[in-house]
């Protein structure tokens, strides 16, 4: 259970004083309501790219804040320091520092900056004391509401940062007591939030109003506020379990009222049609690095830029053509220890094509599909699909994590990248957590069937097992369907998110397996791993025999290994090691007939990819296919595969998608799993023919 709160806060809300303790209490309550609430954000996230996440990334942001001074005062403790005494100057500082180093995506990155600019205004208000008035903390919120919208270049109305300005602007004044000061400031926020359809103006057009939806970044900053009014003004206020990250609700279904949209440093339509990487660090400043120096290395490399800053740390964003430059020039110039512990670059072009692509309504589905976290599903489908998901269990150093849900693929990605761990694993779901999605599938009345889609057994043997036992013990048993996956990844992905899409047709779970089978049936997998070390570490290429004397060598080249995965069923009967293995094991183990290519980098890599692509699955050059290329969250890597592929084939269907933290743990940051589907003949059941375009 999450730890409970050391204050009664409405003990607290005529007072006239903000202490340490009780700004921690603040931001517990305002994470708790979040917590609650991320997946309405989550879901009402349409406008410009519905990729579903605001709620997920605010709330891993806030909790990254509460942690940490949670750790923070446990370690006073054991000094026998009483945590009333602590100074508020330090918590704001702790509370910032660990927003920095958990916030990813816009809306994380807007909150970085806001507890960031808490931290320095708080800080020079203090002085020598160690807590301030309530007029002097209105004067501090007014100040980061006015900082942050002046420090944004061509910041827009209607959007979270002049949300943020707007709902402080006025905290200046005088008040009469805590309740007083954030009343008011919920007040204001709530206006300005019902504000933004009118005031977002994109090249003459009030782009939130013609979509019928506010700002859903501006709307969780609403909800971080009402935590905190909601637990200053009633005793009965209930917390929960807040630190427990879940996926609940269902997806988006617009009806043409107004709802809630879009989060963060604002991508504009114009932004996303121009292309380029959203980009993103966290990094060990230099002794006498500051901001503004920051801000202007990263001018000469792109656009909208924000910079916060945090116990010596920086997190940045811009827009940018080239990431690999700007980590590359942050690493000389601004980093103390020359290693980015934090690295993201989303491609804004892609995200623009792919926004187009209609979320499939479920008003005719008869059948619920659940699957695993080892899916790499496609971006269009993660509202409608997320809910539906059954985690893996991922531990990492004796901590353990849900997979995608309490950890994302890019902090794994990360960790993996400087190998900052030193064991991890993995289990699969239980049956009572598969048990909970079959409860609430049939809650749905219209719903007659449920089919899950599971990983092959020789990758997870449990999974099966557990998914197994809960239909087994399920009233509603002969209604469940299990589809087992001959493999995971990028492939199972796009299988999985071929259901959906016909499950919105109303097909029923047969027709709807039959038909996952005759598409991948037409595909391939190539898969490569940043190095030849991934596959030693992971157990693939265990140190003995021959490997003993190999893989240190190949280590030490940085080697990268290329393999073509056998997929197509019929393939698995021809195939020697395959007919050994199942002979040995009764199982076909898919994983065996990796053709392993060793080569030196990753344009190499990419070329045999293709080669493997066209010789070994029989897809020549020019066929029209489905691509999903699968990465540890390192998309501008695989751009150069991208464009060979572009040339190599007619590609129908495109997307780049995070592989699962679960995978990422037994391989390493470069690896990249591609998986070309051929829908040269029969195109009835691929997404380049399911995915619809929205009309204009």
């Amino acid at each position: 259970m999450s730890p409970s709160p050391s204050l009664s806060l409405p003990d607290f809300a005529t007072g006239q004083e903000v202490t340490g303790q009780l700004f921690l209490e603040f931001f517990r309550a305002s994470l708790a309501l979040l917590s609650r609430e991320k997946a309405h954000l989550n879901k009402i996230n349409v406008f410009p790219v519905p990729d579903a996440d605001t709620g997920t990334n605010m709330y891993f942001a806030l909790r990254g804040g509460v942690k940490e001074v949670d750790q923070f005062f446990a370690s006073m403790e054991e000094k026998d320091q009483n945590e009333s005494k602590i100074s508020l100057g330090d918590v704001v500082e702790k509370f910032a520092f660990g927003v920095l180093m958990k916030a990813q995506g816009n809306s994380g990155t807007c909150l970085s900056h806001f507890f960031s600019e808490v931290s320095n205004k708080v800080k020079a208000s203090l002085g020598n004391r160690e807590s301030l008035t309530v007029n002097d903390f209105g004067n501090c919120l007014k100040e980061v509401g006015k900082t942050m919208y002046e420090a944004m270049k061509d910041a827009k109305k209607g959007t979270i940062l002049s949300v943020l300005n707007e709902g402080t602007q006025d905290l200046g004044g005088e008040h009469k007591d805590l309740l007083a000061l954030i009343t008011m400031w919920e007040k204001a926020t709530a206006e300005a939030v019902n504000r933004t359809p009118e005031d977002l103006i994109v090249n003459g057009v009030q782009i939130l109003k013609k979509k019928g939806v506010v700002d859903s970044g501006a709307k969780g900053i609403l909800v971080i506020i009402r935590g905190i009014q909601k637990a200053l003004s009633n005793p009965a206020f209930t917390y929960g379990d807040y630190n427990r990250s879940c996926f609940r609700g269902v997806g988006i279904e617009l009806t043409g009222g107004q709802t809630e949209s879009m989060s963060g440093y604002e991508h504009t339509p114009e932004e996303c049609a121009n292309g380029g990487w959203c980009t993103e660090s966290v990094f060990k400043m230099k002794d006498k690095e500051d901001k503004k120096k920051i801000e202007d290395l990263l001018e000469k490399f792109g656009d909208s830029i924000a910079v916060a800053t945090a116990a010596g740390f920086a997190k940045i964003h811009l827009h940018t053509q080239d990431p690999q430059k700007v980590f590359t020039a942050l690493q000389k110039k601004s980093c103390a220890t020359k290693r980015l512990h934090k690295i993201k670059a989303e491609d804004m072009g892609l995200q623009n094509k792919n926004s187009v692509l209609q979320v499939p309504t479920f008003e005719n589905a008869t059948v619920q599909v659940i699957w695993t976290s080892l899916d790499d599903i496609v971006s269009y489908l993660k509202p409608v699909a997320d809910p539906w998901m059954v985690p893996f269990r991922l531990v990492v150093d004796g901590e353990a994590y849900l997979d995608r849900v309490e950890l994302a693929s890019i902090d794994m990605a990360n960790i993996t990248r400087w190998r900052d761990f030193s064991k991890t694993s993995t289990g699969g779901p239980s049956p009572l957590a598969v048990k909970e999605l079959l409860d609430r599938a049939f809650l749905n009345p219209k719903i007659k069937e449920v089919l899950m889609f599971l990983p092959p057994r020789y990758l997870s043997a449990g999974t099966v097992h557990a998914a197994e036992e809960a239909r087994e013990h399920h009233p509603k048993k002969d209604q469940i369907f299990l589809h087992e996956h001959h493999y995971g990844m990028s492939i199972s992905g796009y299988g999985t998110s071929v259901a959906f899409e016909l499950a919105a047709k109303g097909m029923n779970a047969k027709e709807i397996s039959d038909a996952v089978k005759k598409v991948l049936n037409k595909s391939c997998m190539t898969v490569t791993q940043e190095s030849i070390e991934g596959l030693v570490k992971s157990g693939r290429v265990p140190l003995v025999g021959k490997n003993k004397i190999i893989a240190p060598i190949a280590i030490a080249m940085k080697l990268k290994a290329v393999g073509w995965l056998v997929w197509p069923e019929e393939e698995t009967h021809k195939d020697k090691e395959l007919i050994q293995r199942k002979k040995e094991t009764g199982i076909p183990n898919l994983t065996a007939p990796i053709k392993q290519n060793v080569v030196l980098n990753y344009k190499a890599a990419f070329k045999k990819f293709i080669g493997l692509t066209i010789k070994k699955s029989k897809i020549p050059a020019g066929s029209k296919v489905d691509i999903i290329i699968s990465t540890a969250c390192n998309d501008w890597l695989a751009e150069p595969l991208r464009e060979m592929l572009h040339k190599t084939y007619d590609v129908r269907f495109f997307d780049y998608v995070p592989i699962a933290p679960t995978i990422i743990s037994s391989g390493w940051y470069g690896s990249i799993y591609m998986s070309v589907i051929h829908v040269e003949n029969d195109d009835s059941y691929t997404l380049s023919n399911l995915a619809k375009k929205v009309s204009n």
